[in-house]
């Protein structure tokens, strides 16, 4: 096994954050929302992982992706990002 590749839980949690903000309703709420609730309240995450999407969420890449910007999708990855 290469030891230099991420774990699939890694990735998948990457994978997640990447598409917070995505239009697709069902994609952004019933899966990755969901699933991230779940995980947090099962106690899944390690503290590590869970400082790390905290922070990411916190980002100008997501927290602050495109503030100001009017008649956008943008607010989709805002308001997700502080849900989180």
């Amino acid at each position: 096994m290469n030891s230099e590749k991420q774990p699939p839980e890694a990735w998948l949690l990457e994978q997640m954050l990447a598409n917070i903000g995505s239009v697709d309703s069902e994609l952004r709420d019933s899966l990755i929302y969901s699933t991230y609730c779940k995980l947090m309240k099962g106690n899944h995450l390690t503290t590590g992982q869970m400082e790390s999407l905290f922070d990411a969420c916190l980002d100008e890449n997501r927290l602050f992706y495109k503030i100001g910007e009017k008649e956008s999708d943008s607010v989709f990855t805002r308001s997700f990002s502080s849900l989180f």
